[in-house]
């Protein structure tokens, strides 16, 4: 992954994978970062932006990924009801729930 540039007047720092690392460059200061620590900061900078820009808080991937669940869970109980009013087998009704997990998360 190539390197961003303080070029930019948006962006006044350098990023760049260093050997397994992150390397934050402001200035003449450099932190070189683990790839957990840099994906945590990362995520804190969205946070802190958003709210920045938005004045509330950024949807955290818990609110998003439980909105998928609740989804998922009022489909699968619906089709599993009906097919199972239609007397169909186990294994029908739970290839059909298979696929509709599966169609959401690819």
């Amino acid at each position: 992954m190539t390197g961003l540039n303080g070029d930019s007047p948006n962006l006044p720092l350098s990023i760049e994978e260093r050997t397994g690392a992150v390397a934050l460059i402001i200035g003449e200061t450099e932190a070189i970062l683990e790839p957990q620590q840099a994906m945590d900061i990362g995520g804190i900078l969205v946070q802190y932006g958003h709210h920045a820009i938005t004045g509330f808080d950024a949807p955290t991937r818990k609110i998003v990924s439980d909105q998928i669940r609740n989804k998922l869970g009022v489909r699968v109980a619906l089709v599993a009801k009906n097919l199972t009013e239609r007397k169909k087998s186990p294994q029908f009704i739970a290839q059909e729930v298979v696929d509709i997990v599966l169609r959401e998360v690819m």
